[in-house]
């Protein structure tokens, strides 16, 4: 939690006073349940930027009760969850089932995962709602702290 703390604060202005972070020793749809009720409880209309509560899943349960909560409250909540690349049809069945946005992103690229992010904040913080960030572990994938260096080199900025 530490850690997360410090990649948000570097890479979005705004204070992290108003980023809440879930820890949960429960199953992972569990967890998602907790952190929509911490959404629910921060809503009160009057702050902005709206604070954001983020969870983190060690895999992609359905989530259904936790999207139907999101999607008739427009929570300020961001479920990040790693897992692998579902068959495209279960992932389309998925996305047309609910209004929240389910974003995958390639977790080995640091760019795209903070480009994701940045996205997803914003739309949380400005009460339009949160979203479903969907880690995917792509087989072979290069190491995303080598990847991102190797985009500094080139920029000369490393």
């Amino acid at each position: 939690l530490p850690l997360l703390k410090t990649a948000v604060e570097s890479y979005f202005p705004i204070s992290v006073a108003s980023l809440h972070t879930v820890a949960c020793n429960g199953s992972t749809e569990e967890c998602a349940s907790v952190a929509a009720g911490m959404a629910l409880r921060s809503m009160d209309g009057t702050r902005d930027p709206k604070p954001v509560t983020v969870v983190l899943l060690q895999d992609f349960p359905a989530l259904i009760g936790t999207l139907k909560l999101m999607e008739s409250n427009d929570l300020p909540l961001l479920v990040i969850a790693k897992g692998e690349a579902e068959p495209r049809a279960v992932a389309e069945k998925r996305m047309k089932s609910t209004q929240v946005p389910i974003l995958p992103v390639d977790a080995a690229d640091a760019v795209a995962v903070c480009r994701v992010m940045q996205e997803s904040l914003l739309r949380a913080r400005n009460g339009w709602g949160g979203s479903v960030i969907h880690a995917i572990a792509v087989p072979g994938a290069s190491d995303s702290v080598a990847g991102m260096e190797e985009r500094l080199r080139a920029r000369g900025l490393v």
